[in-house]
């Protein structure tokens, strides 16, 4: 039988083969080889051990046409794309959260750092509430009255 090439026109003889006249391979409904977790066995007898040993679960590989197990793997496949997505979104928060309270302690170590000569370096940063030199001469006035009231119980006769 000859045929002419439809793009350059040349003409090819193909021959009579039963080659052609087989019918195309029809898959397995068994598996070819059987993984657990990264192990691949090719035994499905080693495999049910190794899952057994770790746990894990066995996942056929190879040309199946069992309809049941393509759904299930189908099921697992979105089931560990939602998980994984639904992870990854957690992260990009938390790291977003993170990136969010370093800018503020650089910025809060930024404002420390810049009024180390004033008196009251927290006043930017705690509004409203008493001054380092305030809170420091109130403390030192309370051990004073303490102090003095403890040497005139100590002189009055017992």
């Amino acid at each position: 039988m000859a045929a002419a090439c439809p793009e350059c026109g040349s003409r090819y003889v193909l021959e009579d083969s039963k080659e052609f006249e087989m019918p195309a391979p029809q898959p397995h409904p068994e598996p070819i080889a059987w993984m657990v977790g990264t192990a691949i066995w090719w035994t499905k007898e080693e495999a049910e051990r190794d899952a057994a040993a770790t746990g894990l679960p066995i996942v056929g590989l190879g040309p199946m046409t069992e309809p049941g197990e393509i759904d299930r793997l189908r099921t697992m496949f979105d089931q560990t794309d939602s998980d994984l997505r639904s992870v990854t979104a957690e992260r990009d928060t938390l790291r977003a959260e993170a990136d969010r309270l370093r800018q503020e302690v650089a910025s809060i170590d930024k404002k420390l750092r810049g009024n180390v000569s004033d008196p009251d370096p927290l006043k930017p940063i705690m509004p409203g509430a008493l001054s380092i030199t305030t809170t420091y001469g109130l403390v030192a006035g309370i051990v004073r009255e303490r102090d003095q009231l403890k040497k005139a119980l100590e002189r009055q006769p017992s």
